[in-house]
């Protein structure tokens, strides 16, 4: 995303193709979730609806996973792990996670070294910098990107907790690791069996 805004920012200054200057820096794709409580629904029970604006082929699977006694939970997953958890529910309560395009990178614009070339004027190291990886140079510039949640690693273990939890407090303790900053999450009440729905707007 930063990438593309200095693609399109770079074309606008140097009279670069159309498509270029007049691409969107962020686009307008996201996802939506809702929670209704018991008392707003006709069965009594708390129902929790995502859209999450995907293809059914986005890289997602559907299980039940179960620990007998320690974990009991139904949801949709990112490929490749049993913790990615997109949205679901067990018998307390039911999230689901939404995105967008929130800011949560920085980018450092530095000076290219004129005297020595893949150097920087700012500790005369690599072009893979301190603050981060270059991603755009300019005649003048490097631009190097910082993401938020570079170098987190406990995504898994604060999922785990979320999908544990038995209340609202629970749930809550565990989004205070602040392991996943990538979404925003919606959360059905403790005590009522949520219900989930999906669908794919593509």
């Amino acid at each position: 995303m930063v990438l593309r805004q200095l693609q399109r920012d770079s074309a606008r200054a140097t009279g670069g193709a159309k498509e270029e200057r007049d691409a969107p820096a962020y686009s307008d794709d996201g996802s939506n979730a809702w929670a209704f409580a018991p008392s707003r629904s006709t069965t009594g029970n708390a129902i929790l609806l995502r859209n999450p604006h995907l293809q059914w082929t986005a890289g997602y699977w559907e299980a039940h996973v179960t620990v007998p006694g320690k974990l009991d939970f139904y949801g949709d997953f990112r490929i490749g792990s049993p913790f990615a958890v997109v949205a679901g529910f067990n018998n307390d309560l039911g999230w689901a996670t939404t995105n967008n395009a929130p800011d949560r990178d920085e980018v450092s614009a530095l000076d290219v070294d004129p005297a020595v070339a893949d150097h920087y004027l700012f500790d005369a190291t690599s072009f893979i910098t301190a603050l981060g990886p270059v991603v755009y140079r300019s005649a003048n510039n490097i631009y190097v990107v910082r993401a938020g949640p570079d170098g987190e690693y406990r995504s898994g273990a604060q999922f785990l907790r979320m999908m544990r939890a038995r209340n609202l407090a629970e749930w809550k303790h565990a989004l205070a690791m602040r392991a996943r900053a990538t979404s925003n999450l919606t959360n059905t009440g403790p005590g009522s069996r949520s219900r989930r729905a999906a669908t794919s707007s593509r």
